[in-house]
């Protein structure tokens, strides 16, 4: 299916208009894509060139889709977007090898493997399709889910192939996030890793836990003293009583661990 002329003489309202004329804009400032040209030869074979006559300035064009100074690599990726863009009857479908093409020149590779990768994430978008199609006019349950499964499989396969592309692209570098942090006056801010809780082996200082250390761990005590007792506010019954304080009770430390 390729976009047919419109099928209304209406013209474009003011806004459809503008956007047209800066589509227009962005895709005169890009480079034509590659495009080859698919044409059957005597039995199997398949002659594929370019729409033009200068049959080096193509080849030269195809080298720099895969990424390669050599023709022996970027011909048998070709043949494999080929194998690829053929449809049920064995007939290769020129649009969809193109546009398989187009894929993999859009990622700029800029060596084999690069281009190797671009190729796998150019087939897998396309089998990933397909497999959704599939699942959306599915009449069972087990084809539906047969086919969102290895869909998902291939979403999640893609994925992982586009991060490891774009690593290869940046050359192992780590990118660095800088961040801003606003103090305002009269408040506090800790910059660094700051790890919560109260368990572990950590610094407990100016913190209200237990201390883990030997000489902590000894059982601190709390005493109470003797004093006068308390008057009623009946005066005419005895005072009342405090608290014994006979004997001294051992007070658990806080959050305290075991061992």
């Amino acid at each position: 299916m390729t976009p047919n002329q419109a099928v209304t003489q209406n013209s474009p309202s003011a806004s459809e208009a503008n956007r047209i004329a800066a589509a227009r804009s962005r895709i005169s400032k890009r480079s034509a894509r590659f495009e080859a040209c698919v044409e059957k030869g005597k039995g199997k074979q398949r002659q594929i060139g370019p729409s033009h006559n200068d049959h080096a300035g193509w080849v030269s064009h195809l080298q720099d889709v895969f990424g390669t100074c050599g023709t022996a690599f970027p011909s048998v990726e070709l043949n494999r977007l080929v194998l690829a863009a053929q449809n049920e009857n064995g007939d290769v479908d020129q649009t969809r090898l193109n546009a398989l093409v187009a894929f993999v020149e859009g990622t700029s590779p800029s060596t084999e493997l690069e281009a190797a990768i671009a190729c796998q994430l150019a087939v897998a978008h396309g089998l990933t399709m397909e497999l959704l199609r599939r699942a959306e006019r599915a009449s069972q349950v087990p084809q539906f889910l047969a086919a969102g499964a290895i869909a998902t499989k291939l979403m999640r396969a893609f994925a992982g192939q586009v991060e490891v592309l774009q690593k290869l692209k940046r050359g192992g570098e780590q990118t660095v996030r800088v961040e801003h942090v606003h103090i305002h006056p009269g408040a506090n801010a800790m910059v660094g890793c700051v790890t919560g809780g109260g368990r572990g082996e950590q610094n407990y200082e100016h913190q209200p836990h237990a201390p883990v250390d030997a000489k902590a761990r000894e059982t601190r005590r709390l005493s109470a003293s003797t004093c006068q007792p308390m008057p009623s506010l009946n005066e005419t019954r005895d005072g009342m009583p405090i608290a014994s304080g006979s004997r001294e009770t051992a007070m658990p430390n806080a959050r305290r661990r075991e061992g």
